[in-house]
């Protein structure tokens, strides 16, 4: 057997790509009801998550294919009203997102 005689190893980085961490944070603030109705502009959130606009767009893109948002062009980004319906229980108390 080897011994290795190197420095004690390091904790590993998350290997999550940043745009799936900023899919995270905008779909946690969703959840929250910190952004109702409509998101801020692309260029807002990346300096709220302080990302690329490259990053946010490909965030916002997946946020779309779950039908979680839906984007159109000059008018914005909005929250689609079935989704945050499906996610509040019987007593209006928002239930874990299943995403």
């Amino acid at each position: 057997m080897l011994e290795s005689s190197g420095p004690a190893p390091v904790e590993r980085l998350t290997n999550s790509k940043l745009a799936d961490r900023a899919r995270s944070a905008i779909l946690q603030a969703i959840m929250s009801k910190q952004f109702v109705g409509r998101l801020p502009p692309e260029e807002a959130l990346a300096t709220m998550l302080d990302v690329s606009r490259t990053t946010i767009r490909s965030a916002l893109q997946s946020l779309e294919q779950d039908g979680i948002i839906t984007r159109k062009r000059a008018l914005g980004t909005t929250i689609n009203a079935q989704f945050t319906h499906e996610k509040e229980g019987l007593n209006g108390q928002p239930t874990t997102c299943p995403y």
